[in-house]
């Protein structure tokens, strides 16, 4: 497969995995349904503004999110209103905005941490005028309110770091094929190691997302609804990774979760993005 695709295909995985991120944040932002759909536009404006996140991938692993002008002051001057704030500066859109963007792409480095089985968190991040180099766009629609385009671009390194995640599955299953299923003595050393790892394991009763304006409102004794009522059954959460799903117990005076339904590996990755 020639590079430019292997490429694409990581930009892809990208994109893909930071939209839903930053429809979340700028729906619970602007207090309103936020959709999200592949763009038409095919070539990314001239006066766009671009943000540029280093991540703790090392190496020069960076990515840049791009929006034009009209774009970027919409989506932050959304938010705002719904904070009640009619007259803000530029300066003060600006910044909303990018507090947006910038609550997704920590999002986005919780994706990207999922498919290379380490934490990823974001670091130092800047302003720059254009993209690395192909960029690819995605349409965020507020409803009742402003849409727009919005553009993702990877540097060399973090594509290159996404592409060897993607393989590294394919080719030890693959590997393991081949000795008629069973891994060899190498694998099964590195797996045996694997295995004294520890792994962080929460569990998710449930999440909300509110406005801002709500959430400067919260005090001692608020009460924030969830998405979840007492009878669904709550999320085991390995590595950022929904794995399994059961009920709260009480053992020994402890909180505990007694597991009904281990899910399945299509739907762990789906819950990656």
């Amino acid at each position: 497969m020639p590079s430019e695709l292997t490429d694409q295909g990581a930009l892809s995985w990208l994109l893909h995995a930071w939209r839903p991120r930053f429809a979340d944040s700028l729906g619970a932002m602007a207090g309103a349904a936020v959709s999200t759909a592949d763009t038409s536009d095919e070539q990314v404006p001239q006066d766009s503004l671009w943000w540029e996140q280093g991540l703790s991938l090392g190496g020069g692993a960076r990515v840049r999110i791009g929006a034009a002008e009209e774009v970027w002051k919409a989506f932050g001057q959304a938010a705002l209103e719904a904070a009640g704030l009619q007259d803000a500066t530029e300066e003060d859109v600006r910044g909303t905005y990018l507090e947006i963007l910038g609550q997704s792409l920590s999002g986005l480095a919780t994706s990207i941490g999922g498919l290379v089985g380490r934490e990823v968190n974001c670091e130092s991040g800047q302003e720059e005028t254009t993209a690395f180099g192909s960029a690819l766009g995605a349409q965020f629609s507020i409803e009742g309110g402003g849409s727009g385009t919005l553009w993702i671009s990877a540097s060399p390194e973090l594509l290159a770091a996404v592409l060897a995640a993607s393989l590294g599955g394919g080719q030890a299953s693959a590997a393991a094929a081949g000795a008629g299923g069973k891994a060899g003595g190498g694998v099964k050393e590195a797996y045996d190691l694997l295995l004294d790892v520890e792994m962080p394991v929460s569990v998710s009763f449930g999440r909300a997302h509110i406005p801002l304006k709500e959430v400067l409102k919260l005090t001692s004794g608020s009460i924030v609804e969830l998405n979840r009522t007492v009878t669904e059954p709550v999320e085991i959460i390995v590595n950022n990774c929904v794995i399994a799903k059961g009920e709260v117990v009480v053992v020994e005076g402890n909180y505990g979760v007694r597991i009904h339904q281990v899910i399945s590996r299509g739907e762990r990755l789906r819950t990656l993005y």
